[in-house]
């Protein structure tokens, strides 16, 4: 090997060795910035409450008509039951009625059709939404009624969201600045934040969802907010 080749070879790994050794050096350079994820979490009572079911009757195919009749006097037994509770009449959302065909084991049997009316009852006194949806009375009048579910909610949830933003963002500092302190340093202004989904769950539940957790099956909740920020470090 003459010196012109062996000067070339020399020269491509030391071109070749330059971007590791960079990136070794730099990775001993001090960093500017430091992030961490706070968050803050409130406990809430819900303002919101939601009473979904339905009326229903199963009759004869042939007396689709008096089906229909028996249905309207549960619903008007029902609007009455809502207006005695002290609830106004737009407090009631009703869904169009729909026919389901009953299924019968004996092929030769009547066929029968189920005339089904959904409702919602939506109220902020939760406590009387509650009541209504376990009370009896209407089934002990002879109104064929379900009950699907009692959903709660928290209407002051975008203002709530903004209240705990400032919360989680020092949650995050003080994070921050325990990280920056084991190295002597420390934190500085905030730099960027990325805001995270919304959190309303049952009181001490752990169940976070990454697209944003609501159970609506408790009238006590927690909001919970998370942030990741960036702050600069001296």
């Amino acid at each position: 090997m003459n010196n012109r080749t062996a000067s070339i070879l020399a020269l491509g790994l030391i071109l070749a060795s330059a971007p590791m050794a960079w990136a070794f050096y730099a990775s001993r350079l001090p960093q500017n910035t430091l992030e961490a994820t706070g968050s803050a979490r409130v406990k809430v009572v819900s303002d919101v409450a939601k009473w979904h079911g339905s009326i229903y009757r199963t009759v004869a195919e042939t007396n689709l008509k008096q089906g229909y009749a028996q249905l309207r006097a549960d619903l008007q037994a029902l609007k009455d039951y809502l207006k005695a509770a002290g609830l106004p009449e737009a407090a009631l959302e009703l869904q169009p009625v729909n026919m389901e065909q009953v299924y019968q084991q004996n092929p030769s049997a009547p066929r029968e059709q189920t005339l089904r009316q959904g409702f919602t009852v939506t109220s902020p006194d939760t406590a009387k939404i509650t009541a209504l949806g376990l009370d009896q009375t209407l089934m002990d009048q002879g109104v064929q009624l379900t009950t699907y579910s009692l959903e709660y909610y928290v209407s002051r949830l975008p203002e709530m969201r903004v209240e705990l933003l400032g919360a989680a963002v020092k949650d995050a500092r003080r994070r921050a600045q325990e990280i920056a302190g084991s190295d002597g340093r420390g934190v500085g202004p905030l730099q960027s934040a990325r805001i995270g989904v919304v959190q309303v769950l049952a009181p001490n539940s752990v169940e976070v969802s990454g697209s944003g957790a609501y159970d609506t099956s408790t009238v006590d909740k927690e909001v919970m907010v998370t942030v990741r920020a960036e702050f600069a470090v001296r």
